[in-house]
């Protein structure tokens, strides 16, 4: 690839590079994109737990508390549309 290039990726293909060998910095950009009523499927008892147990603790070294699925919502933003079921966050005060 040149510099400026770009590529994008079918999210069901498999795809990665080698390790970065320079001593350059390697960017990268991940964009997801979903309809505003999607829904989280919960990790639990799946292979992809431990990535949510990881985000968890992550961001309890930074003081924050929530759990996986919260911090999602949180870092997701509204395009265009009106807000559906994933703008939703339940509160328990």
């Amino acid at each position: 690839m040149e510099k400026g290039d770009t590529v994008f990726f079918h999210p069901l293909i498999l795809h990665g590079s080698g390790p970065n060998i320079t001593k350059r910095l390697r960017k990268s950009v991940s964009c997801h994109y979903a309809d505003s009523n999607c829904y989280f499927i919960d990790v639990k008892g799946t292979v992809q737990e431990n990535v949510g147990t990881e985000v968890v603790d992550a961001i309890s070294k930074y003081g924050y508390s929530c759990s996986f699925v919260e911090y999602w919502k949180r870092k997701s933003r509204l395009l265009k549309g009106p807000p559906g079921n994933f703008q939703n966050f339940e509160n328990h005060l």
